[in-house]
Parts: C-alpha cells; sequence; structure tokens
C-alpha cells in the first residue's frame, strides 16, 4: 500500500501545483498589466491551463493509478490469505467439504458466482 499511497499523495497535491502554477502566471500578468491586451489575455489563459493541468492529472492519471494498486494488493492479500487457510484446513485433515466451506466463506457473492459458473462448464 505504500506505493499506492505515492499517488495517492500525488493526486492530492497535483491540483494545489496546478494552482500554484496558475497564481505564478497571473503575477506574471499583473507585472505586464501595461502591455498590449492580446497579450494579456493569452497570458491569463495559460496562468488557467495550469489549473487544469493539475486537476487532470490527479483526476485522471495519479488516483485511478492509486486505486487499481490499492485493488491489486487487495486481490493479492485475499488470495494468499485463501491458500493459508486451505493448506492449513488440508494439513490438520479436515474433510475437503469444510475446506470449501471455509474458503467460500471469504468469497463475495459475485465470485462465488464465477465459481459455481467456473464448476458448471
Amino acid at each position: 500500500l505504500e506505493d499506492a499511497a505515492l499517488f495517492e499523495t500525488a493526486g492530492g497535491f497535483s491540483p494545489t501545483m496546478g494552482i500554484i502554477g496558475t497564481v505564478m502566471g497571473l503575477v506574471l500578468v499583473l507585472a505586464r498589466l501595461g502591455a498590449d491586451s492580446k497579450e494579456l489575455g493569452r497570458s491569463v489563459a495559460v496562468a488557467f491551463i495550469a489549473t487544469l493541468y493539475g486537476i487532470s492529472f490527479a483526476n485522471l492519471i495519479w488516483l485511478p493509478i492509486a486505486n487499481k494498486l490499492k485493488n491489486q494488493v487487495k486481490q493479492f492479500r485475499l488470495e494468499k490469505e485463501l491458500i493459508i487457510v486451505g493448506v492449513r484446513s488440508i494439513q490438520q485433515g479436515e474433510s475437503p467439504a469444510l475446506v470449501k466451506e471455509k474458503i467460500e466463506g471469504f468469497l463475495e457473492e459475485r465470485d462465488k458466482r464465477a465459481l459455481d459458473e467456473t464448476r458448471a462448464d
């Protein structure tokens, strides 16, 4: 989850960095206030693009990557836990039906349906 935390942090800071870019751009606009109005309009537009980039990177890149990593880690841990429960149950000489019941207790309803569909094939 440390990897996911890195991307979550980037997702949290990205809009802030965009706003900082906007403020810096607007400071430059104010410094050139007496300049041509077309130039000022372009400068303001460029300044606000920084915010757009910051928000876009957060919501389209950093946060989705963090969520995907968290889901993968969750799935990995569940798989390993299922393996441990199954192996321990087998080592203790429990019946296959009891081992199956223990393992299915970990699964969500959609996973149980998928397992049943796989068995039917």
